[in-house]
């Protein structure tokens, strides 16, 4: 996370680096009109994820990947 309010917000939610680092490789990406990327867990990137790492990592923080 390079912001201070994202590392804030990070820590407040309980989400990993790692699952930042996940969806920044694997996650789908949509624009909000105002400048910012948003980074989601779509069916496409869970299926890619699980078959990059395994479906288990992948299973126990998937909960994090719709923070």
């Amino acid at each position: 996370m390079s912001t201070w309010h994202g590392r804030v917000r990070m820590q407040r939610r309980g989400i990993s680096l790692l699952v930042i680092l996940w969806l920044d490789k694997f996650g789908a990406q949509r624009h909000d009109r105002r400048g910012a990327s948003i980074r989601y867990a779509d069916k496409r990137a869970l299926r890619a994820l699980e078959c990059a790492v395994c479906r288990e990592p992948v299973r126990r923080l998937s909960e994090y990947l719709n923070a």
